[in-house]
């Protein structure tokens, strides 16, 4: 073997690695690439997923406040219906009272108080 020969062995040699390298190279680029395009398929599938419970939240948070403000309501007219009934009960004990007082239950006019 001739120093040429050993020279274009050695520059063979040199550009078969640096081909197989290039090869290993761009096979790992491109698995890398695979592995970028998934995590962002799973990235926008979380998204979606996100947007839909936030919107599911915020409906039933929604509904929850109107179920409250409804009861609520319904608490504040038995209240008052319950207080109207007190108040007329009392009136008309009040006017009972100033008949028996005044022993005169002609005259006083029963359901002018309770008005």
């Amino acid at each position: 073997m001739c120093t040429g020969d050993v020279i274009s062995f050695v520059s063979e040699l040199q550009q078969k690695e640096f081909r197989d390298l290039s090869d290993r190279c761009l096979a790992t680029l491109e698995h890398m690439y695979h592995i970028l395009c998934r995590l962002n398929e799973i990235k926008c599938g979380m998204r979606e997923k996100i947007r839909l419970l936030e919107s599911s939240l915020h409906s039933t948070f929604e509904q929850a406040v109107e179920v409250e403000v409804e009861s609520r309501l319904r608490q504040m007219k038995e209240l008052t219906t319950v207080r109207a009934v007190a108040e007329t009960q009392v009136c008309h004990k009040m006017v009972n009272f100033r008949l028996i007082c005044m022993g005169k239950h002609s005259s006083v006019d029963v359901g002018s108080c309770c008005t």
